[in-house]
């Protein structure tokens, strides 16, 4: 059987993890899910889970609110930019 080389669905998704894990106390992707909801965006821990693999899209609300619980600029987030 050919492995198929599916296309990622999202740029965010491994400097997301990075930014959950890379910090004095981690965070989990439960307690990431738990800050989204404070900036009226609801993402499931399984949802994140498909964000940080890549198979997933992210909007653009989405977008803003992750940056914001997780204190980094959006333009680090899509690795246009240094941290």
């Amino acid at each position: 059987m050919a492995t198929r080389n599916i296309p990622r669905k999202n740029v965010i998704g491994e400097r997301m993890k990075e930014s959950r894990l890379n910090r004095a106390f981690k965070v989990t992707q439960e307690d990431l899910s738990s800050l989204l909801e404070a900036y009226g965006v609801t993402l499931t821990q399984a949802s994140i889970s498909k964000i940080e693999a890549g198979g997933r899209p992210v909007y653009d609300f989405e977008l803003k609110a992750i940056g914001a619980a997780l204190a980094v600029r959006v333009g680090w987030l899509m690795d246009e930019e240094e941290l």
